[in-house]
């Protein structure tokens, strides 16, 4: 069979590599459609020997006037159409996977199977769900998400998208990888930086307000145990430069599993963090949004594994720090709590792969028998 992955994101790559391997395995043909220019995807892809189309050119710089973020936002969905449609009439997919909108059109359009992914609630992206969800054959999404009126169209799922790729029958932590860069001569820290500027972001007024000033008191604070080293793409500011982490792309998830605690403003590498096991601060204006990320409240209230603190306030998130630190054996019970998650979760990867090479009967047997899911976690609940 032919498959179209549509990925606008570095995580989203990640979410559905190990799929698009098991599917080539197989022998079954997969085309990758990427976002030109989108942070590190290209270099992802570049590193594991992917062959892939632009669907868009991503824009840089863009401005805070939602107006235009629409209009580009218009622009770029006609581009996605556009490349989907001759794709199609090029490889005739028998499915279409990915967070484009323009493949829930295209599957309307030639009644090709799409499943658009997202574990985003459908309050905090209205638009995309609008546009794309009324047309999608399925809607991938984890359990806890609220996918709105579309609930009969949800291929349902217990955690994150992220168990696509961090689940322990995927992700294997090696020790080895820190060695190369000296970091495990002693404790370390991560910060993670990133310019919050994303449509949705924007749409919702959550730009990222870390203040140099912030980050340099929690470096000398950090400093007092251990080394602090700061992942980012983008410039930093003299004082905070030389904290930079230059490692190999490839390798960011093991050094995240070793380190001792992760703090940052990314959403993204938030939940990657706890995913991992590793203690996990998350200060950035979705904290203080009326409308909760329902995948991050489910780390934060049900496994215990992130905190969640609101920007600017930097005395308590060095007191919430030290807390952690004072818990006796702290790593082992972020490790444990990581244990309990997976234990619970579903391996995103190999259920997928059911999903489409038994399609359609795999559809039917999910709705007649709930606990087929199972099957697909690391014990029977």
């Amino acid at each position: 069979m032919n498959v179209l992955l549509a990925i606008n994101h570095p995580s989203q790559y990640h979410v559905l590599k190990k799929l698009a391997d098991r599917l080539i395995e197989e022998e079954h043909k997969v085309v990758f459609t990427i976002k030109k220019n989108k942070d590190i995807l290209e270099e992802l892809m570049k590193l594991d020997g992917r062959e892939y189309f632009y669907s868009v050119n991503a824009t840089k710089n863009r401005s805070n006037n939602k107006i235009l973020i629409r209009l580009d936002s218009l622009r770029s969905l006609l581009s996605q159409e556009i490349t989907t449609l001759r794709l199609y009439i090029k490889f005739h997919f028998d499915f279409m996977l990915g967070t484009d909108i323009a493949i829930a059109h295209m599957s309307y359009l030639f009644k090709a199977p799409s499943f658009v992914f997202c574990e985003d609630d459908y309050i905090l992206v209205k638009e995309f769900g609008n546009l794309a969800y009324p047309q999608a054959t399925h809607i991938v999404s984890p359990y806890v998400c609220d996918i709105g009126k579309w609930e009969d169209k949800r291929i349902g799922y217990q955690g994150s998208q992220k168990t696509g790729y961090l689940h322990p029958n995927h992700f294997v932590p090696n020790h080895e990888v820190i060695k190369k860069y000296g970091l495990e001569k002693s404790n370390y820290y991560l910060i993670r930086l990133v310019s919050m500027n994303a449509y949705h972001d924007i749409l919702h007024e959550t730009q990222n307000s870390f203040l140099p000033k912030d980050i340099i008191a929690f470096i000398k604070h950090l400093e007092r145990t251990g080394r602090v080293y700061i992942t980012a793409q983008c410039e930093l500011p003299k004082e905070l430069e030389i904290y930079r982490l230059n490692i190999d792309l490839k390798d960011i998830h093991h050094v995240l599993y070793y380190a001792d605690l992760f703090v940052g403003d990314s959403q993204s590498m938030a939940v990657e963090s706890a995913l991992l096991g590793t203690p996990t601060i998350r200060s950035n204006k979705w904290v203080i949004h009326p409308d909760k990320v329902s995948i991050l409240e489910e780390l934060e209230n049900r496994y215990k594994l992130l905190y969640s603190i609101a920007p600017g306030d930097v005395n308590r998130i060095i007191s919430k720090i030290d807390e952690i630190f004072q818990q006796p054996g702290f790593k082992t019970v972020w490790k444990e709590r990581r244990n309990k998650y997976f234990q619970e979760a579903t391996d995103l990867t190999n259920y997928l792969f059911w999903y489409l090479t038994n399609y359609p009967n795999s559809m039917s047997e999910s709705i007649k028998d709930k606990s087929i899911i199972k099957k697909f976690h690391l014990r029977q609940n």
